[in-house]
């Protein structure tokens, strides 16, 4: 029943609080160069190189493991018409010190969406109890059938996301940071093996791709939603885990939002084409 998920979802983020907290190092100053993905339509696909570290992804994960993974619903996995596929395992969590300090780190590549700048990460449930931030985890077979991401209202009225964020915490050819083949095999659905596939892929059009992201540990993917939404799709994954970090950015009139607006993307935004030796463009990883 809903009433007794609901209530399950609550104490599980309860309990994941203090095994978040310490998840980020507070006060890490580097700020890598953002590379825009999709030129013909600059801020709509972007990607942050080491927004997190290979200990910090390896942290996360753990954590997850100890909070306990939630599997995708049997509806989820049937949809109905113009519902997309979804199957994966997911847990929400409510940790204001993480929070702050994802904040921190993304906030300075965040741009203005016309008159309306970045307040702050949306929480994803009534009344924010589920939490801000999402982890979720994708094994063998699992995917995210084509879809766009809808906006969601904030606590104000003039609040509404704008952007999907999402940070890969594994990478294309290789075991999730921290595991080993045994660790691997009993924590990764059984699964010891390297990831293969989970490519996040954009479409131009129903037949031609736009762009795609492989998945690489600290890789973070920021892609415009809602009204400005490109259709997308998590690939199936072949083999291993993937494991992604995602949150909402809110934004509101830059008249009433808290703090001020950041100056646009470092390195997008301005059609610059993406350097192919850190992406490529149209073989590039939800």
């Amino acid at each position: 029943a809903p009433l007794v998920c609901f209530r399950i979802q609550v104490l599980r983020t309860m309990v994941a609080a203090d095994v978040f907290d310490n998840v980020l190092r507070s006060g890490a100053s580097s700020t890598p160069e953002a590379l825009d993905l999709a030129p013909s339509q600059p801020g709509f696909v972007v990607v942050i190189p080491d927004l997190l570290d290979h200990a910090e992804c390896a942290a996360l994960i753990s954590a997850g493991d100890a909070v306990g993974w939630e599997p995708a619903t049997a509806a989820d996995r049937t949809p109905r018409k113009n519902e997309a596929y979804l199957d994966r395992d997911a847990l929400h969590f409510k940790s204001p010190r993480f929070e702050t300090e994802l904040w921190r780190r993304l906030l300075p590549y965040l741009p203005p969406v016309g008159d309306r700048a970045p307040v702050g990460l949306h929480a994803d449930g009534p009344r924010g109890e589920a939490g801000q931030c999402r982890l979720y985890r994708y094994t063998a077979s699992q995917r995210f059938g084509k879809h766009v991401d809808v906006s969601r209202r904030g606590a104000r009225t003039d609040e509404e996301t704008e952007y999907t964020l999402l940070v890969y915490l594994s990478s294309e050819g290789e075991l999730p940071p921290g595991r080993t083949g045994k660790s691997a095999s009993r924590a990764d659905g059984g699964d010891s093996r390297p990831l293969a596939g989970g490519d996040t892929i954009f479409w131009a059009s129903a037949r031609k791709e736009l762009c795609r992201v492989s998945p690489r540990a600290g890789l973070a993917l920021l892609h415009a939603h809602g009204r400005r939404c490109l259709v997308h799709e998590g690939e199936e994954v072949q083999k291993g885990a993937k494991y992604v970090l995602r949150a909402d950015v809110l934004y509101a009139p830059s008249s009433t939002s808290r703090p001020a607006a950041p100056a646009a993307l470092t390195g997008a935004g301005a059609g610059a084409t993406t350097p192919r030796a850190a992406v490529r463009q149209q073989d590039v990883g939800k």
